[in-house]
């Protein structure tokens, strides 16, 4: 089927927004956002990040400091129920 110009047109706007929307989410810094259940996600992409943490920087619970089972900043657990 071959598509008319208006749809062609209609194509190639979708094709660019797309690659628009794309190109930003790839670079875009995450907006830590509390969800239901402890959760962290990003205002801006919805990307789930982990767990909140009330006490970090950007409010994404951590595990960096040796002691994986506990955060860095707010010591609560990595694994939870």
């Amino acid at each position: 089927m071959e598509l008319t110009h208006q749809q062609r047109l209609e194509r190639d706007n979708i094709i660019r927004m797309r690659n628009m929307l794309e190109s930003y989410m790839s670079c875009h810094v995450h907006v830590a956002e509390q969800v239901p259940g402890e959760s962290a996600q990003c205002a801006v992409c919805d990307e789930r990040l982990g767990w909140w943490c009330p006490d970090s920087p950007d409010h994404i619970c951590h595990y960096d400091n040796g002691d994986m089972d506990q955060c860095d900043w707010c010591g609560q657990p990595e694994e939870r129920l």
